[in-house]
């Protein structure tokens, strides 16, 4: 249990300093991590030079037997942060994030990969700007359509942020990187009816939720739906 402990301390540490995740991203890495410790060595000394590429395929093969369709692809994505990790940190002979099977996702009745610009400019049209929470509304839109922005970077967005002299928007990206975009001329449009009334409707974020909004899957595919042009 000791040396278990050692080796979730170790990986948090590794997670949080070299790969700048969020703490909750965090748990879930190393929750992952645990569930195939637990199904490879099954209570016994934990060899980690033991562990195999079949391993790796047996414990995903377990996670997909289940009865609904599995489609969610963090699993996999946790699973090779811990290979990298023990590969680095010379706990196994061989990076075995490579052997980590990739998640099946057949297209058919699902969202549009991406929009057309035909119908990105007919969702901006339809959002209502004749009210300071609509002006608000239509500003997330633009920066969702136009910098490509994903939804928790524009809800994060707060009035400081917004460098008004120098035309600038501070961006608060994954893994705690912030970015400095110079926005469009639609935004800065409507960034300036957006701030003239932003004490009414906040008091340090702009995006401040009024209603609940969608779950963290589906607003971030229609994100990433707005934002990603034609290939």
């Amino acid at each position: 249990m000791g040396n278990l402990q050692t080796l979730k301390l170790e990986y948090e540490e590794y997670l949080r300093n070299q790969r700048g995740l969020s703490e909750r991203s965090i748990y879930h890495c190393w929750r992952f991590a645990d569930r195939f410790l637990a199904f490879r060595f099954k209570g016994k000394d934990r060899d980690l030079s033991k562990i195999t590429p079949p391993d790796v395929a047996r414990f995903m093969q377990h996670l997909t037997s289940r009865r609904k369709r599995f489609r969610d692809k963090t699993p996999p994505t946790h699973l090779r942060n811990f290979f990298q990790f023990l590969f680095k940190c010379g706990k196994t002979n061989v990076n075995l994030a490579p052997s980590v099977p990739r998640i099946a996702h057949r297209h058919t009745s699902t969202l549009p990969r991406h929009l057309t610009s035909e119908q990105v400019e007919t969702v901006i049209a339809a959002v209502k700007a004749d009210t300071a929470i609509g002006r608000r509304n239509y500003a997330m839109v633009l920066l969702l359509a136009r910098l490509g922005l994903r939804a928790a970077e524009v809800t994060a967005i707060q009035i400081d942020d917004i460098d008004w002299r120098a035309g600038e928007l501070l961006v608060r990206g994954k893994r705690q990187l912030h970015d400095r975009l110079p926005p469009e001329r639609h935004w800065r449009t409507t960034s300036g009816e957006t701030g003239e009334r932003h004490h009414a409707l906040c008091s340090s974020r702009i995006a401040r939720r009024t209603w609940p909004l969608p779950t963290r899957r589906s607003s971030t595919r229609s994100c990433r739906t707005l934002s990603r042009g034609p290939s």
